[in-house]
This record gives structure tokens, C-alpha cells and sequence, in this order.
């Protein structure tokens, strides 16, 4: 499956829109093979939609810990500009959630960078390492963590097979012991993003 990104928004299935996605914003429709591709995925009916370029929300104190005052987004349902999460961390829930069901069939308990969807995916070998980035620069791009990344129920989608996970993995391992009291199991840091 290819999606094309662009920002001719006007192009995406021809302009179509859906009004009222989030209040005083539309959202662009993606076109019908994309949808039905995501809907097998994840098991549900859904519609993917494009953030228009003038949407900004502001990022809510109880969604992050380490935000400054007017941190916002462009886009509908992150909490985060970016997202990061190593590869050691992912090692690690993987030998979990294995370990805690010997008698099933790894290949239905599939673990893998996907089903946590970061836009960065760190080469680290140490657990949580990404946990204690304050800061980093790429270039003269500047990423600053604002607080953990709280996962939901997607996470347990294998994407590969076009089905969910059984035993409601990675999520449940993930909340047996990444949950934190009043906020929500966690897993890799969101970020913000800004030009120096």
C-alpha cells in the first residue's frame, strides 16, 4: 500500500472532506483502498483522514508532563509532534509478553515497531533507553521530549496479517508493568519539535 504525502490537500480523493472532525475542523477523506486496507488491519471500519494544514491544537497539561506553556500540534489525536522509541524497548516487551504465554504461537503474539507507530525508531540495545532523552538535535531541527507516550488499544493490531494480536498483547504485558497511576500505560516519549 502506498500513500502519497502532499501537502495539495485539495488533491487527496478529490478535495472530499468531512466536516466536524474536532470543533471548527474538517478533516480530508483518504481514498476508498486506503480505508479498506486500514479497516482489515485493525478489524474495524474506518476512514482515514488528513489533518488540514491551518489545524493547530494546543497540547493538554494532562496529556504530558514536561510541556512549556503553548506547545501545540498540527493534527487530529497526538498528543506530540513526534514520536520516539528504541529498539531495546521493543526487544524487551517482546521477550515479555512471550515469556508470559509459553503455549501460544509467537507469529499470533507479533511484537514489532509497527504496532507502536514512532516517527523515529532509535538503534539502541538498552531498554527504555529513549525514556531519559531531555533533548537532541538533528541538524539544526532540535527535539525536546515533552512526557511519555500512552498507549491504546491499536497497539495490538498485527498489521502484517491483517489481524489483532491475541490475548490483548503487547498491551496487556504493557500495562502489567509500564502503567503509571491516573495516566495510562506508557511506552516511548512524544516530542516537540522546533528550528534553531
Amino acid at each position: 500500500m502506498e500513500i502519497a504525502l502532499t501537502d495539495d490537500l485539495e488533491s487527496i480523493n478529490g478535495g472530499k472532506r468531512m466536516e466536524g472532525v474536532k470543533k471548527g475542523y474538517h478533516g480530508y477523506v483518504f481514498p476508498n483502498d486506503v480505508n479498506e486496507w486500514i479497516s482489515i488491519a485493525i478489524g474495524k471500519s474506518v476512514i482515514l483522514l488528513h489533518a488540514p494544514l491551518t489545524m493547530l491544537n494546543v497540547i493538554d497539561d494532562k496529556a504530558s508532563f514536561l510541556k512549556e506553556q503553548g506547545d501545540a500540534v498540527k493534527c487530529f489525536l497526538f498528543d506530540g509532534g513526534m514520536h520516539i522509541l528504541g529498539e531495546g524497548s521493543i526487544e524487551d516487551l517482546k521477550s515479555r509478553v512471550h515469556a508470559r504465554h509459553p503455549g501460544i504461537d509467537v507469529n499470533k503474539l507479533k511484537v514489532d515497531m509497527i504496532n507502536f507507530r514512532p516517527n523515529i525508531g532509535l538503534k539502541t540495545k538498552t531498554p527504555y533507553y529513549e525514556d531519559g532523552i531531555m533533548e537532541m538535535r538533528i541538524g539544526n531541527l532540535l527535539i525536546r521530549n515533552i512526557g511519555p507516550t500512552f498507549r491504546c488499544p491499536d497497539t495490538q493490531t498485527d498489521y502484517d496479517n491483517q489481524r489483532k494480536n491475541v490475548e490483548n498483547e503487547p498491551l496487556a504485558t504493557l500495562n502489567a508493568y509500564r502503567l503509571l497511576p491516573a495516566w495510562g500505560c506508557c511506552f516511548g516519549i512524544y516530542c516537540k519539535m522546533a528550528v534553531i
